[in-house]
């Protein structure tokens, strides 16, 4: 072999491993940006849920609060009625109606971004509920 051969040899050899490299390179940022948009597209989808999640717990606290202030105004303030006109009434309907459109709008934009209906919970306060402990069940598990 002469060394001209040989210098034509190390040429290829070098334009094929470059190709390689460069080949090998654009896969990895195709793959790299696939990745990338996936991730992205999963975050803003998870990003969204969380959102609802907290709306969903703004209205259950609302809600909460609203009958707490019927409550009192029943029990306490010894009120004959309340109107959807009190200040307090109309501002926890407020948000609870602004909460409800802000879920709507996020589910809207969840199921333009994957396609497929996203359904918020169903409002369960049964899950939320702890047993009350009174005397008598007292008694009852002292008997047992």
């Amino acid at each position: 072999m002469t060394k001209e051969n040989l210098n034509e040899i190390f040429k290829n050899l070098f334009s094929v491993s470059k190709k390689a490299f460069k080949s090998g390179v654009d896969v990895s940022k195709v793959a790299i940006d696939k990745a990338g948009k996936a991730a992205t597209k999963f975050g803003d989808e998870s990003i969204l849920k969380i959102e609802i999640k907290q709306l969903e717990f703004q209205i259950k606290k609302s809600m909460r609060e609203l009958g707490k202030y019927v409550y009192e105004s029943f029990a306490n303030e010894k009120r004959a009625s309340v109107s959807a006109e009190d200040s307090v009434i109309v501002k926890l309907l407020e948000d609870i109606k602004n909460a409800e459109k802000e879920i709507g709008a996020r589910v809207a934009k969840l199921k333009a971004q994957t396609g497929s209906d996203f359904v918020p919970s169903e409002d369960d306060d049964a899950a939320d509920a702890q047993p009350v402990k009174t005397e008598d069940s007292d008694l009852e598990d002292a008997k047992a």
